[in-house]
Formats: structure tokens, C-alpha cells, sequence
């Protein structure tokens, strides 16, 4: 039982609808900064939520300096430990201390161990002591979206927005579940 088949067909599809390409010396550029600015708002996220809590950035502070490589199949993101025990963006031809590499290929996995509130697949290697600092920074270290949404559109409609996303996100769960049976199920009429 794979998760790839539904990932896999929508490659294929896209794949199939043969896009119109730019030149490769006028997209590379382009790639270059639209990536770098994914990573820092990527990054801007990370520290936002760490800010939310003191005991995340006071364990961090004990690894200030070192670098942290984060990778996904081809994405990677390398970032350093600054002294507020915050991440800031560093080049990857920096040697990483830490690589975090997210195993599961599939998006439809990620996503389903995020519904979850799970942790993906990791294959860990570097420095122990700044892996299990950050080992725990993940497993304790929550976001409050309804409380950053409050600050926005008021109380009453982030908890509106917040019930009503938690419902999606179970119905999502059940859909990709349901679908992953059924692909199952014809995997194995297949193969007889």
C-alpha cells in the first residue's frame, strides 16, 4: 500500500498539459528569488511561533551558531540558531551541525500526518544534543492560529473560522483515508 498513486497521476496530468517554458537563463533567477523568499517567510513563521513560547527560545539559545539543513525531496532550507535562540537563514553551502531529512516522498503523507498532529518520517544526523533540543522544540512547541487570527478579525470570528477549519481538516482526514483504501483495494484487484 503506497501513497504516491494519487501524487503520481496529478504529476503525470500536469506533466501532460505541456506548459509553455521560459527560457532556462530567464527562469533560473526568477526560481532563485521566488525560493529564497518562501524560505524567509518560512523562517519568519518558525520564529513567530517559537516567540510564543519562552522555554523553546531559552533551550535554543544553549545552540546558538550552529546550523540546522532541513530537507524534502528537493527543498531544503539551512538555517543558524541566532542568540535569541531564534532561526535565521543561512546559505546551504554552510556545513550543517543538523540535517533533518523528511523521508515520506508524498505530499498526501505529509499532509496526512499533519491532520494528525503527527511528526513525518525523519531521517536525523549531526550533532545529538541539537537534535534532541530541537526534537523537543517540536514536540512542544504548538502555533496558536486562533489567537494570532483574534488579533486580526476579533475573537468570536477566529473561533468561528478555527471550528470551522478543524471540521475541514477532519473531513479532509476521512476523504484521504477513504481515498487510500479504495486505492488499495484496486491495487489488489489489480495484481489478481
Amino acid at each position: 500500500m503506497t501513497d504516491s498513486p494519487p501524487i503520481s497521476a496529478l504529476e503525470r496530468l500536469i506533466q501532460k498539459l505541456k506548459l509553455p517554458q521560459l527560457p532556462s537563463p530567464l527562469l533560473l533567477p526568477l526560481q532563485a528569488r521566488a525560493i529564497h523568499g518562501a524560505q524567509q517567510r518560512l523562517v519568519l513563521l518558525f520564529n513567530h511561533v517559537l516567540m510564543q513560547d519562552r522555554l523553546a527560545t531559552e533551550r535554543l539559545t544553549g545552540q546558538q551558531g550552529r546550523v540546522i539543513l532541513l530537507r524534502w525531496r528537493t527543498f531544503q532550507l539551512c538555517t543558524v540558531v541566532t542568540p535569541a535562540g531564534l532561526f535565521d537563514l543561512v546559505g546551504a553551502d554552510d556545513r550543517p551541525d543538523l540535517t533533518i531529512s523528511v523521508t515520506d516522498t508524498s505530499p498526501l503523507a505529509l499532509v496526512r500526518s499533519a491532520l494528525k498532529q503527527e511528526t513525518p518520517a525523519l531521517h536525523i544526523e549531526g550533532n545529538v544534543q541539537l537534535a534532541s533540543d530541537v526534537h523537543w522544540v517540536i514536540g512542544h512547541v504548538r502555533w496558536d492560529i486562533q489567537s494570532d487570527l483574534a488579533l486580526i478579525i476579533g475573537d468570536v470570528p477566529a473561533h468561528t473560522l478555527c471550528r470551522w477549519a478543524k471540521g475541514l481538516a477532519a473531513a479532509l482526514q476521512q476523504f484521504i483515508a477513504l481515498a487510500t483504501e479504495r486505492m488499495a483495494c484496486q491495487d489488489c484487484k489489480d495484481s489478481k
